[in-house]
């Protein structure tokens, strides 16, 4: 196994696995493009989702269709990484990526707008602390960099967001 690569500065693509988690969350995931070939030519067959509350799907289809009801009600959303760890995985052409980020949302409905800036400028209803561990599979048909995503762990507190949420009039409270 090789030594873990760490970087505490955000994007860091002079490391393959930190560049090709960067396009896939600018280009694909915050940009929304889930569409079906995208999903297909970024995942492995058999990608796993596990969600901040521990909900789990065990394949592509069935992740993607927790993702878009997990990430659907909002307007829009990013995520700036701040501190990441890659390392091999147990096989041969597995790499692990866990990480840490905030990530920001735009909720739709009347509020406060702009709450929270990130560091780029941009105003967001809310900002959330948030881990992950990302694993990946080399793959030969692979578009980008020769892998495919294979597993997504979301370590994060939603009640910042079910707060504003709640104040929308977007869910009922209790």
């Amino acid at each position: 196994m090789s030594t873990p690569f760490i970087s505490a500065n955000g994007w860091d693509s002079s490391n393959p696995i930190l560049a090709w988690l960067e396009k896939y969350t600018s280009t694909f995931f915050d940009a929304r493009d889930f569409t079906p070939a995208s999903i297909a030519r970024l995942h492995t067959t058999d990608y796993i989702f596990v969600g901040p509350d521990g909900t789990s799907a065990s394949d592509r289809d069935s992740s993607w269709t927790l993702i878009k009801a997990i990430y659907g009600p909002f307007v829009a959303h990013s995520h700036e990484p701040y501190y990441a760890v890659v390392t091999e995985g147990d096989k041969k052409g597995e790499w692990i990526m866990l990480g840490l980020a905030k990530a920001y949302f735009v909720l739709p409905g009347e509020g406060k707008e702009g709450e929270v800036k990130s560091k780029d400028g941009k105003e967001w209803d809310v900002c959330v602390p948030a881990a992950y561990r990302f694993c990946f599979r080399e793959e030969e048909a692979a578009e980008i960099g020769g892998l495919l995503l294979s597993r997504t762990e979301v370590f994060s507190d939603s009640g910042p967001v079910v707060k504003v949420m709640m104040q929308r009039g977007l869910m009922p409270g209790q």
